[in-house]
Order: structure tokens, then C-alpha cells, then sequence
């Protein structure tokens, strides 16, 4: 009598059951990477930008930030020239907050050390001045309301 072929199916079987029921526990992967290049058209909501790091930036200048919990790094932080970071899925993520025209400039970054995360990356880099890209867009119309900074 020989057992060895029933034992194999059977291995076999089980190994084709894990892993349909493994698929079910993992989320669909978004593709990292830059959605919306410099000069197109961007409307409100658009994803700039999915990233895993801090590699790219929103625009300076920010008007809101909305961070409650220590833990979540960037829940929402709005900026003047149209830009949200918010965190999706453990990815960093770039949309537009109004609609206009993408651009994409190279600017002196000065990030809040008091954040985990920023400090986790940046933290060697302290006493360095950091250029980093980010992602500015220009509305279409704009607003007539402006705010005077400084007096020339």
C-alpha cells in the first residue's frame, strides 16, 4: 500500500488554500510615484504625489494644520499654493486643494523636528540647510483677497 501520493495532494491542497485565504489579508498596493508632472492641469482633489518617505514637499507658506494625535504624522496639512499632505494607506500623499496648474520648484525646507517621523529622517540633518522638491499648484482664477506681509 502506498501512502506517499495522498500525502502530497493533500500538502498541495492545503498550500493552495493558505494562500487564497493569505490574499484576503493584504490591501491593494497604489503605485508610488509622481501622478501629475510640471504644467498640467490639476483639479481639486488630484493626487500630485503617493510617496513612502519624505522625499517631496508641499509648497510653503501653510494656512492650516489640523494634527491631532501625535501619532499620525501628517493628517492634514493645507498650504497656501493649493497643496494637502495627508497620510493614505502608510503612504504620504500630495493632492490639490483647489484647481490650477502644477509647478514643481526646488525650495529651502524647514521641517518640525518636534514630529517623530521628520525626525527619524531627517534628524542627521539638523544643521544642514535642505533644498527639497515640492509641489505647488497655481489656481486658475485668483482669489481678490490678499494679505499684505511686509512693506517694501
Amino acid at each position: 500500500m502506498n501512502l506517499m501520493p495522498a500525502v502530497s495532494s493533500l500538502r498541495l491542497v492545503s498550500k493552495a488554500v493558505f494562500t487564497v485565504s493569505s490574499r484576503n489579508i493584504y490591501k491593494k498596493h497604489f503605485y508610488r510615484g509622481i501622478y501629475i508632472t510640471e504644467g498640467m492641469q490639476a483639479y481639486k482633489g488630484d493626487i500630485l504625489v503617493r510617496q513612502g518617505r519624505l522625499n517631496y514637499h508641499p509648497g510653503l507658506n501653510p494656512i492650516k494644520l489640523c494634527c491631532n494625535d501625535a501619532d499620525a504624522l501628517f493628517e492634514e496639512i493645507s498650504f497656501a499654493f493649493g497643496v494637502s499632505m495627508k497620510t493614505e494607506y502608510y503612504d504620504k500623499v500630495l493632492r490639490a486643494s483647489c484647481n490650477g496648474k502644477v509647478m514643481i520648484t526646488t525650495e529651502d525646507v524647514t521641517p518640525n523636528f518636534d514630529l517623530s517621523e521628520v525626525e527619524n529622517e531627517y534628524g542627521w540633518k539638523k544643521d544642514v540647510p535642505l533644498k527639497k522638491l515640492t509641489f505647488n499648484v497655481i489656481p486658475d482664477e485668483l482669489p481678490g483677497k490678499f494679505r499684505l506681509r511686509e512693506t517694501v
